[in-house]
C-alpha cells in the first residue's frame, strides 16, 4: 500500500507523544481477525466528526523491540512483523476508505491487546476497541473489559455497525461519581451528531441490590436499541461502580445494541 513501509520496525508507544496534538488523537485496536474492522471504521467516523488524527496500533511480542537477535529468531521476527504490518495495512485501508480527508497514522506496538491499548490511552483523547468475535462472552479477563477499566480516557467498545442511524445518543445516570463525566460526554457527542440525547435514569438504591436484580443493565441495553452511542460511566482510579460494575458491565457489553462509550470520572 502506497505510504507504508513493509521494513518498518515496530515504534514503542512513547515515540507517539513526541508531537503534543497527539494527546488529541483517537486511537483504536486493530486484531488480525477481522473483529475490530467495525471498531476501525467507527474510531475513522469519530475523527471526521471531532477533526482530529487517528492512530492504528496492532500489538505485538515486547521482544519484537529488543536488539537484534539470531538468525532463527530473526527469521520468526521477520514473519511477525510481516504479519503485523498486513493487520495494519487492512486496517489502515478500511480507515481511508471510510474517512478519506482522516490523518491516519499507523504502528505497531508491544504487549498484550490490553495492556497496549491501556497505554496508548496516556496519550490520547478516545480509544476505540473491538467487542465482537472472540469478545462476544466478555468476561473479566476480556480486552474491551480490561481497557474500558482501566484507561484514562473514554473507551469506545464496537461490537459491530449498525446501518441505520437513530440520531439519538443515550446516557445512563445514576447519581454516582462517574455521572458527570458521562453525561457530559454524552453531550457532546450528541452535539457532533446533531442527534438528540436520552438520559436513563433509575432511584438510587443499595447498588448490590442493583446488581442482584440486574436492571440497570436491563434498562440500559433496552435503550441501546434505539440509540447510536450508549455512555456509562466509571468512577475512575481502577474500579467499577455505579452504572457499570460487575455483573452490569458484563451484562451491557456483552447486550448492547450499539457502540459502548465507558467515561471514567476525572480522566481526560
Amino acid at each position: 500500500m502506497a505510504g507504508r513501509d513493509r521494513d518498518q520496525r515496530p515504534v514503542p508507544p512513547a515515540a507517539a507523544t513526541a508531537d503534543p496534538a497527539a494527546m488529541n488523537q483517537i486511537v483504536v485496536g486493530a486484531d488480525g481477525f477481522g473483529h475490530s474492522l467495525p471498531a476501525v471504521e467507527w474510531a475513522a467516523e469519530e475523527a471526521v466528526r471531532r477533526d482530529t488524527p487517528l492512530r492504528i496500533v496492532h500489538a505485538v511480542a515486547p521482544w519484537l523491540f529488543d536488539l537484534p537477535v539470531g538468525p532463527r529468531a530473526g527469521a520468526v521476527r521477520h514473519w511477525l512483523l510481516d504479519g503485523g504490518e498486513d493487520v495494519l495495512d487492512g486496517a489502515d485501508e478500511v480507515a481511508r476508505a471510510r474517512a478519506p480527508r482522516v490523518r491516519v497514522s499507523a504502528g505497531m506496538v508491544p504487549g498484550g491487546p490490553a495492556r497496549a491499548l491501556i497505554t496508548e490511552a496516556e496519550h490520547a483523547a478516545m480509544v476505540v476497541v473491538g467487542g465482537h468475535g472472540a469478545l462476544t462472552g466478555l468476561l473479566l479477563g476480556s480486552v474491551a473489559l480490561q481497557v474500558a477499566l482501566r484507561a484514562p480516557c473514554p473507551v469506545v467498545v464496537v461490537r459491530e455497525l449498525e446501518p441505520a442511524l437513530h440520531r439519538e445518543v443515550v446516557v445512563g445516570v445514576d447519581g454516582s461519581p462517574g455521572s458527570p463525566g458521562a453525561v457530559g460526554f454524552a453531550y457532546e457527542e450528541a452535539a457532533l451528531r446533531h442527534a438528540r440525547l436520552r438520559a436513563v435514569k433509575y432511584p438510587e438504591v443499595d447498588a448490590v441490590h442493583q446488581l442482584g436484580r440486574g436492571r440497570p443493565a436491563r434498562a440500559l441495553t433496552s435503550a441501546s436499541a434505539g440509540a447510536d452511542l450508549l455512555v456509562v460511566g466509571t468512577p475512575g482510579g481502577g474500579g467499577f461502580t455505579g452504572l457499570v460494575l460487575g455483573w452490569i458491565a458484563q451484562a451491557v457489553l456483552r447486550n448492547v445494541r450499539c457502540p459502548l462509550a465507558v467515561v471514567p470520572s476525572g480522566g481526560r
